[in-house]
């Protein structure tokens, strides 16, 4: 049974879905039922002249080849029309996609969440945005390290940021990235950037912090709904990647400390390859 199943639509949603394929209308439709008014647009236009004259509690939009630009004007009028509806980005990981999640972390990362192509679950993201939950970290963290990074290292790290929710390894780093793990290394390398497994480490290790700290969410559970094969897994897997046990990291708060290293790392190795 899918984990939007048992959903239960407490109030009457107003959606506005863009660029979805037959298949994601149909999912849609099923995970929101009869407690949702759906209204498909085929353009940006469309959008914006839906928000000029409905009031809406959610967009639903499928990013695909549309301009970085256009993409983020109309998220950026849907934020001024309607300040309180909640925002799913579904996307491939591209240069492009990735530059539109950065100023969708910079805008509205407390009532958006991204849906990653081929690792997230769209029914399961459709649910959790209407149900009122969809802050996970992903955007918190994005809007605070990936200033400093060119198109092509920014897309790597965004990846990062989106895939460290869960348990991954750098094979799905790889994946997302539609590179091979050696040029993933050696894009890495030659940016003077830490290596893939450093990187993952880093935002996977921010997430459990992320849960324990500001959801505080128990070590249990954290390393549960992380997909971890038990509580000391995920404990030895923070201690290796931050030096400290989940629940000194509890103790401490220190959530907003390993962002800011991670931040500092990576404008230290940017700045050190432009030197070379």
């Amino acid at each position: 049974m899918p984990d939007w199943a048992g959903l239960r639509v407490k109030t009457r949603q107003t959606i506005v879905a863009h660029g979805l394929c037959m298949e994601e209308r149909e999912l849609l439709g099923r995970v929101v039922g009869a407690g949702a008014d759906v209204l498909f647009c085929a353009t940006s236009d469309d959008v914006r002249r839906t928000l000029e004259t409905r009031s809406v509690t959610g967009l639903l939009w499928r990013a695909r080849s549309q301009p970085v630009g256009d993409i983020v004007a109309a998220l950026r009028h849907a934020q001024e029309r309607a300040p309180d509806a909640w925002t799913l980005l579904r996307a491939d990981l591209t240069a492009g996609a990735a530059s539109v999640i950065c100023q969708v972390a910079s805008m509205i990362r407390e009532t958006a969440l991204v849906s990653l192509c081929g690792f997230d679950d769209l029914g399961r993201d459709i649910g959790r945005v209407i149900a009122g939950s969809p802050t996970d970290g992903a955007l918190t963290i994005l809007s605070s390290i990936t200033p400093p990074l060119v198109a092509r290292e920014r897309e790597i790290v965004v990846a990062a940021a989106l895939l460290g929710r869960r348990r991954r390894y750098v094979r799905d780093l790889a994946v997302a990235c539609r590179r091979s793990i050696v040029a993933l290394e050696r894009q890495l390398r030659n940016a003077g950037l830490e290596p893939p497994e450093n990187i993952l480490g880093r935002a996977i290790s921010l997430h459990g912090a992320w849960r324990i700290e500001v959801l505080s969410q128990q070590v249990k559970q954290a390393a549960a709904d992380m997909g971890f094969g038990s509580p000391q897994a995920f404990s030895n897997y923070i201690m290796r990647h931050t030096g400290m046990r989940p629940r000194t990291l509890a103790e401490m708060g220190t959530f907003s400390g390993l962002l800011a290293r991670f931040a500092e790392s990576l404008r230290g190795s940017a700045e050190r390859a432009c030197e070379n």
